[in-house]
């Protein structure tokens, strides 16, 4: 004879056995099948007929019966087949279910089993079934431009319906880029708000921010130079620009008022305000740039994450600083005209549609009188 097919239920006997043997598989609740991290490929049987599947499910997977405490803690009773009985794929056709007449049947003539790959677990994100690929960055390549050319495939090799999303440190890059963009952005705001409350004006902070234009500029430029990527550290470097490179424009200014309060005119007092404040000007800035040197050449451990900050530093102050000596003072001197004119057509009592009508009359009539001037030169 060959091995004995294992029962679901325990049959000795007579109809009482049997039917109190019949009760006991009803109070078993379905249960789920075990092995989820199982190497092996799964079993799948097409049955025949939708009979018995519930007991099936409780004799290879398992069900809970009941639960016991031991030791302060709570364990789970749960009734399956031995292990000897359950392990391979040619134990299940051995399986025993009772029919409708009250008789055991083999599970073999009711279903065919058939060996199919499947997976072993299913992942989801935002309750979708999702598939994680992962990648490593080539090196010397970016990780922005990795992503981007990721997604663009993305879109043309995935069937409508699925999408492509950055998870895991590739979303966490692009959550620090816009947390650094939304600082950048705030961080000028206040600053704007700060020169207003220290000037009592609205134009000068206008002046004393033309310096970031500049800074960003120069920091590009040396990023390039250097074949440096626009990554978190370099964007560090360009929200430190914002608080250094203005200091230069912020002196000239302030000290320019300080020589009109005594009554000089606003373009002697520009000429005087230059010179002057030139050596504290550069005296400062090269020392922010000789700080910045070491950490640009460095080639220890951990440089990578310094010398793109530093980089953007010096290449920032060093472009902002020689064009703040030129440009801050010619933005003074035209801000200062138009306040002029506002005042005046204020004074006036013009709109100021009417009073830009009249400016551009009165411009067009200077042109028109020096080109008549040149003309009878000649």
């Amino acid at each position: 004879m060959g091995r004995p097919g294992p029962l679901l239920a325990p049959d000795h006997g007579g109809d009482g056995a049997d039917r109190e043997g019949h009760r006991r598989e009803q109070r078993l609740p379905g249960g789920h099948a075990g092995g989820a991290g199982d190497p092996r490929p799964q079993q799948g049987g097409r049955p025949g007929r939708e009979h018995g599947g519930h007991r099936i499910n409780a004799a290879i997977g398992g069900t809970r019966v009941g639960k016991f405490k031991e030791g302060g803690r709570r364990y789970d009773i749960r009734v399956r087949l031995l292990g000897q009985q359950r392990e391979r794929p040619e134990d299940i056709p051995l399986l025993y279910v009772r029919g409708s007449n009250r008789q055991l049947v083999r599970l073999s003539d009711l279903v065919r089993i058939e060996q199919q790959p499947t997976l072993q677990a299913i992942t989801r994100k935002d309750r979708e079934r999702a598939i994680t690929i992962f990648a490593n960055v080539a090196p010397g390549a970016s990780q922005a431009d990795a992503i981007a050319v990721s997604q663009k495939v993305a879109r043309q090799v995935l069937p409508e319906g699925y999408r492509a999303s950055p998870s895991g440190s590739s979303q966490a890059f692009q959550e620090s880029f816009d947390s650094l963009r939304f600082a950048f952005v705030l961080g000028i705001i206040v600053a704007y708000m700060v020169l207003a409350a220290q000037f009592n004006a609205f134009t000068h902070p206008f002046t004393v921010l033309l310096a970031l234009p500049f800074s960003i500029s120069g920091a590009l430029i040396m990023l390039w130079v250097f074949g440096q990527s626009m990554n978190i550290y370099s964007m560090l470097g360009l929200i430190l620009l914002m608080g250094i490179a203005k200091k230069n424009s912020i002196m000239l200014v302030d000290f320019t008022n300080q020589i009109r309060e005594r009554g000089v005119e606003r373009h002697e007092a520009i000429m005087q305000a230059c010179p002057i404040r030139l050596r504290p000007i550069l005296m400062t800035s090269m020392a922010t740039i000789a700080g910045a040197i070491p950490p640009a050449l460095a080639l220890g451990a951990g440089a990578e994450t310094q010398r793109p900050m530093a980089v953007a530093l010096i290449g920032g102050m060093a472009v902002s600083t020689l064009l703040t000596l030129f440009v801050v003072p010619a933005a003074y001197s035209v801000l200062d005209d138009v306040v002029t004119w506002d005042a005046g057509r204020r004074r006036r009592g013009e709109g100021l549609r009417e009073g830009l009508a009249e400016l551009w009359a009165a411009r067009r009539a200077a042109r028109a009188s020096t080109a008549e001037t040149t003309t009878s030169r000649a």
